[in-house]
């Protein structure tokens, strides 16, 4: 899936959530400002989009929500994208949401990282079920080649 699109998906997700809390606060302009300011970024990232992009995009509009074949839980090992960069690296899955997110642990800094991401943003990484090895760096681009970087997470 293209950034475009996983950005959309990111936004509406979003949205959602602001549609809902305004149902509860009809009145709050904070939440109406941001209403406003996240259908104006969809409606930018849809202008920006190449012709392919459209095409996945209105695909994805008239079918709904994709359907996944993957289906992950709690404790699983995935390939999910870190927000630093937008690549993919191995993480495990901490928790799903109802609502489409996630939470995953990535270890391929010093440090371990907590983020939250779509599930469909997801991929199996072919691990099975286990623990940390602080020692791994798995990294894989977007392209599905392969690379070992070290340092992730040093300014550019």
């Amino acid at each position: 899936m293209s950034d475009n699109l996983a950005n959309i998906r990111n936004y509406k997700i979003q949205l959602r959530q602001v549609e809902m809390s305004l149902i509860n606060e009809p009145d709050n302009e904070d939440l109406k400002t941001l209403q406003h300011d996240l259908n104006e970024v969809i409606q930018l990232t849809i202008q920006m989009m190449t012709k392919e992009e459209l095409a996945a995009f209105e695909s994805l509009e008239s079918d709904g929500a994709p359907t996944h074949e993957h289906h992950f839980s709690a404790g699983d090992w995935v390939l999910a994208p870190w927000s630093e960069d937008g690549q993919f690296y191995e993480a495990q899955v901490e928790d799903i949401t109802s609502d489409g997110q996630c939470t995953v642990m990535f270890n391929h800094t010093k440090k371990r990282i907590s983020e939250v991401c779509l599930v469909g943003l997801l991929k199996p990484s072919g691990k099975k079920r286990g623990t940390f090895n602080n020692n791994h760096k798995a990294h894989i681009s977007s392209l599905g080649s392969t690379n070992n970087k070290a340092g992730l997470g040093s300014a550019s």
